[in-house]
């Protein structure tokens, strides 16, 4: 017992035992002594201390049960649905465009000396209706001297009439239905440039023509590797009704074999091949077959040089109108060949710069043997002559043209110079 507790005890007998452990142990601020009425109320707390409130269990909580932490659903932004496309008006979906070659000529060979005339050669009227993103109908039509029989001088015709259906199997395919453009003569048309100077080589010469009444397939190859076209058509051509159950295969390749190398990119080749029967000719001298290679380099806007070799294969009474020397082979088939050398020059390329002038120098070369079966029977063609470009709807060029025919062929030569204009919007 501390000596505190003793000291308590002397004073204050058994109530001692009630001083708190903190003085026993010696508190360094023991509570103050109680009053002089200490020892009464000290007796009143001397009776026996109440039994301890019986300790209750403490109350057992249920544990707590978190509920699964429930993440806000990820609230996503309602979906914006583009508007519709709206259809645009028609006027948007159409597309006219048109081209006419006006011309002078005098007329300077002596069979037809100081003969000269104005004239309108061609007209075309092109219409485009995009039916669907690769959907397309076209329509054009041609006025000009187109006769082949009759009295009318200037006539309209159905140069085109067709649906396209593009991008049908991959970028770039076109499948057309109707009356389409043939294989050769229009590309070589875009080859040559000058249409409006006068027709190509197997068009002038009268073994291709443009369009023919069928279908076609042409597809671009990929990295501008070139391209391809493939026919089938009635035979007749675009002037004539089909008159019989025959029909025409025409296919043209065509190779641009260094198009990954800029300054060769303009290189190209291309090879054509048409093969059909004649409906009203006899069996087995019924064959029509046409046969082209071409050979060219072009750079738009600068210059072009290229040259190709037709081979023709016909009975010699479908062709004897056109060349009277094959009468001599009637009955037999003809077999014609020839070649043609045609070339641009932009003066802008003899200049420093890279800018095109708007005067261009053509030159052209065709000739011709229509049956090697027929001696002395041949055509050559030369044309040159100088062009000016007054805007992209305006250009004109002033050239001399002389046809040559051999002895034997039963026509006479030709020479003229001519002021030609095209006009396109």
């Amino acid at each position: 017992m501390s000596l505190v507790r003793l000291v308590a005890y002397a004073l204050l007998g058994p109530a001692a035992l009630w001083v708190p452990a903190a003085w026993a142990q010696g508190t360094p601020e023991p509570a103050p002594a109680a009053p002089a009425e200490a020892p009464a109320k000290v007796a009143e707390e001397a009776k026996p201390a109440a039994p301890a409130a019986e300790a209750k269990p403490a109350e057992a909580k249920p544990a707590e049960v978190k509920a699964p932490e429930v993440k806000a659903a990820e609230v996503k932004p309602p979906e914006v649905k583009p508007e519709p496309k709206k259809e645009s008006p028609w006027t948007d979906r159409i597309k006219f465009s048109g081209k006419a070659y006006l011309r002078y000529s005098y007329e300077i060979d002596p069979n037809r000396a100081n003969y000269n005339e104005f004239d309108v050669d061609r007209i075309y009227l092109t219409t485009d209706a995009k039916l669907t993103d690769d959907i397309v109908f076209s329509l054009t039509l041609e006025g000009g001297d187109l006769r082949e029989s009759g009295t009318d001088y200037f006539d309209v015709a159905t140069k085109g009439i067709y649906i396209d259906i593009q991008n049908l199997l991959m970028e770039g395919t076109s499948l057309k239905l109707g009356q389409v453009n043939l294989p050769w003569v229009p590309y070589e048309e875009g080859v040559w440039g000058y249409r409006f100077q006068g027709t190509i080589f197997p068009d002038r010469t009268g073994y291709m023509t443009s369009t023919d009444l069928g279908g076609s397939f042409s597809a671009k190859l990929p990295s501008g590797y070139g391209n391809f076209q493939i026919n089938v058509g009635n035979g007749e051509g675009w002037k004539k009704n089909e008159i019989g159950k025959r029909k025409e295969i025409h296919g043209r390749l065509t190779l641009n074999p260094l198009a990954s190398m800029k300054s060769l990119s303009g290189l190209f080749i291309s090879g054509f091949g048409s093969i059909g029967y004649y409906d009203d000719a006899p069996a087995p001298m019924n064959n029509k077959r046409r046969y082209m290679v071409q050979l060219g380099y072009k750079q738009e806007g600068k210059g072009l040089i290229a040259a190709e070799y037709l081979l023709a294969t016909d009975p010699a009474d479908k062709m004897k109108s056109r060349y009277p020397s094959l009468s001599q082979n009637a009955g037999n088939e003809a077999s014609a060949n020839g070649y043609s050398v045609f070339g641009m020059l932009n003066l802008g390329a003899l200049m420093d710069g890279d800018y095109p002038t708007r005067w261009e120098l053509i030159a052209r070369w065709d000739h011709l043997d229509p049956d090697s079966a027929v001696a002395n029977n041949d055509v050559d063609l030369w044309i040159g002559g100088a062009s000016y470009r007054w805007n992209k709807h305006l250009q004109s060029i002033l050239d001399y043209e002389r046809v040559r025919f051999q002895s034997n062929a039963g026509k006479p030569s030709e020479e003229r110079v001519m002021l030609q204009t095209e006009v396109k919007f």
